[in-house]
């Protein structure tokens, strides 16, 4: 499937297929539960019959137990992995075991994941989600050159890469590119005439949400002492411009994969995978910014579980761990691509919705929450379904990021009232 295909099914409502080929069935509630997050289960038992409709036609996403690959089958997976340059193939591999032989097999054959039974579905859906997310988001990156021949060239061979390039020629062009951009790497030339490239990395630096991006410079300076020596300044590495196009796209993508990894350790909460307090109430101030300058509406929601306590006295902190994990995957599957999720405080979630209306804004979150209340979680030999009141407030009719929150707050007291499981507006 090639990426712009796998992109329009993702923002639409249909259903993603995944083939789940295994030799032991599986119960109805698996289904379920992939089905509540977008995901359209066609099992297998027969490697044959399986192998056969391969050939035929396949989806995106493959889920496989590792010890059913027979000759066959293994020809099929690499003939996929060897024609997936332009589309993203996903293939997830299942077994009761985790010896490195499978494992290795797994790796030799495209896994991208490896699940060993039982394991809980909803880290199955997370790692799923990662994946087709990382297949349809390019990479940014974002070239600060003041000679816009020299930077066309470099974009010109990272587009056709498929990464996305945003070029600036002017030094005080860089607070709002970095912002509006928010690129995954920065790419600088070691001469501007305003300041030096050093200087620009450091005042890049000097804010936080900045500190762990890559910033690489472009200088035909070939003496690797002096470049290892300046590094020590907060530049991760040097293009030479003698560099060949193949070296520097493999570059740039290294340093992209190190640092989505570490942000995602900085700014995401681990249990749930949303961006953790800091970072969402820095994200508001940030779009709140974007909507007074350009006069543009923009709505928040402040979701909070109901009864969330019963829950962890009920069935166990465990299980009130399921619900919230289960929630952020909802927050990240459901929302549009430009909202923004993080954990609020234990169990309540904040949600910006740039350019979006109050009543716009209820329709999203209502529908997050119909979703969510279909979620079935297991206790023991006990069922029980979770839900969230939830309230919503927006600019301009209040100004402020403290503002906003207040009366988010305030309406969402206001559906708990009205009892629970509901969303309300702020009044």
């Amino acid at each position: 499937m090639a990426n712009s295909d796998l992109e329009k099914k993702l923002a639409s409502d249909q259903a993603l297929p995944i083939y789940l080929l295994d030799d032991v069935s599986w119960d109805i509630n698996f289904s379920s539960e992939m089905s509540n997050f977008g995901y359209q289960i066609k099992k297998f038992r027969d490697v044959e019959l399986f192998s056969e409709q391969l050939k035929k036609q396949h989806p995106a996403i493959l889920i496989i137990n590792i010890n059913l690959v027979n000759n066959q089958l293994q020809n099929i997976l690499i003939d996929i992995n060897e024609k997936s340059i332009d589309s993203k193939n996903i293939i997830i591999f299942i077994s009761t075991s985790g010896e490195l032989s499978l494992r290795l097999k797994a790796v030799r054959l495209g896994g991208e994941g490896y699940f060993i039974k039982p394991f809980l579905t909803e880290n199955l859906i997370a790692r799923i989600d990662h994946l087709l997310k990382s297949a349809i988001d390019p990479n940014r990156i974002l070239i600060i050159n003041n000679e816009i021949e020299a930077a066309s060239y470099y974009a010109a061979i990272l587009e056709q890469a498929n990464m996305k390039v945003c070029i600036i020629t002017k030094s005080n062009e860089v607070d709002r590119a970095l912002h509006e951009f928010n690129p995954d790497l920065i790419l600088i030339d070691f001469i501007m005439p305003d300041c030096n490239g050093l200087e620009l990395a450091k005042i890049i630096r000097q804010q936080s949400i900045f500190q762990s991006i890559s910033i690489l410079f472009i200088t035909s300076e070939e003496e690797k002492l002096k470049q290892l020596n300046k590094m020590r300044l907060g530049i991760d590495d040097f293009v030479t411009k003698s560099t060949q196009p193949i070296y520097f796209i493999m570059m740039i993508r290294n340093r992209i994969e190190r640092y989505k990894k570490l942000r995602s350790l900085i700014v995401s909460d681990d249990l749930t995978g949303v961006y953790n307090h800091s970072f969402i109430q820095n994200q508001l101030e940030m779009k709140l910014k974007e909507s007074r300058r350009d006069h543009s509406p923009l709505s928040i929601a402040l979701i909070d579980l109901d009864q969330f306590k019963n829950i962890n006295d009920s069935y166990g902190h465990q299980a009130g761990d399921q619900v919230l994990r289960c929630l952020g995957l909802m927050l990240g599957k459901w929302l549009h691509a430009s909202d923004i999720a993080g954990r609020y405080s234990a169990e309540k979630f904040l949600v910006i919705l740039p350019n979006t209306a109050p009543e716009a804004a209820k329709s999203v979150i209502d529908r997050l929450r119909k979703q969510f209340l279909m979620i079935n979680y297991s206790w023991k030999e006990e069922m029980f379904n979770a839900f969230f009141s939830a309230g919503i407030a927006s600019f301009p009719r209040f100004h402020t990021s403290a503002e906003l929150i207040s009366a988010a707050e305030k309406a969402m007291l206001r559906a708990k009232q009205l009892g629970r499981n509901r969303v309300e507006l702020a009044t």
